[in-house]
């Protein structure tokens, strides 16, 4: 909608495309590291291929910093620091956003939209993971190098509030500029 908006390009995540999601979800210790590797160098990949093709504004549904928030949260200590190395490394090649929005939802609407989404593999996903992940993103964001936008959505669904949606549009426009 935000990209509708603002007649620019939407530049949307992958996921769909690890074939160890499933598996991790099942077994998160002995997928974690498989998952968010592929993560990482399909990322990277796309972002490539993506930035070839387009030079303009964007707007996307993730940033390439969430494989660390994600692998912070799933992998070993050991496996971690060998991901972050490989992470560095890459990031001499990303495109740095100009602006990244975070946003956040209150756990129980945050659950009733997974719930919603009936993704089969993420009908197991916990609390206490979603709260880490929370943790995570508030952790590697307070590092970054760019301007960030956090914007809370309880209880608000842009389909169905146009006013709420128009607020977070202005937001952005201010952060922007």
């Amino acid at each position: 909608m935000i990209s509708k908006n603002y007649k620019v390009k939407f530049y949307s995540e992958d996921y769909n495309s690890n074939p160890h999601l499933e598996n991790f979800y099942k077994d998160p210790v002995k997928h974690a590291l498989r998952t968010e590797s592929f993560f990482l160098n399909n990322r990277f990949e796309n972002d490539k291929i993506f930035w070839q093709q387009n030079n303009d504004k964007v707007v996307a549904d993730f940033c390439f910093f969430k494989c660390l928030v994600f692998a912070k949260q799933n992998l070993k200590n050991n496996d971690y620091e060998s991901f972050k190395k490989d992470f560095d490394n890459k990031m001499d090649k990303i495109k740095i956003p100009s602006l990244l929005v975070l946003l956040t939802k209150n756990f129980k609407e945050l659950e009733q939209q997974i719930k919603k989404r009936d993704r089969p593999f993420e009908r197991e996903i916990k609390l206490s993971y979603l709260k880490k992940l929370e943790k995570g993103y508030h952790l590697i964001i307070k590092n970054l190098e760019f301007p960030i936008l956090e914007y809370t959505l309880d209880n608000i669904d842009f389909n169905k509030n146009q006013f709420e949606f128009e607020k977070i549009l202005r937001a952005i426009f201010r952060a922007s500029f």
